[in-house]
């Protein structure tokens, strides 16, 4: 699976390359913007982990670390 472009804030679907939505910040969560049609609506990644495996799913999110510098 290839990683998001930091430069675009598209959310597409790692095997085709379809579009899902665009990552916007709801305050300080990062959440996807979906469009259909007209309605636009904004889903977290907790909403996103309910929609999938069912009510009171709990999700833990580990961000990754940057890699640290060597000294040369």
């Amino acid at each position: 699976m290839e990683m998001r472009n930091k430069r675009s804030n598209e959310i597409r679907t790692p095997r085709l390359g379809a579009k899902v939505g665009e990552r916007v910040m709801l305050g300080t969560e990062p959440v996807a913007l979906v469009k259909s049609g007209e309605t636009r609506d904004t889903m977290s990644l907790g909403e996103m982990a309910e929609a999938l495996y069912g009510p009171g799913t709990q999700c833990l999110i580990i961000p990754p670390t940057p890699e640290k510098r060597k000294a040369v």
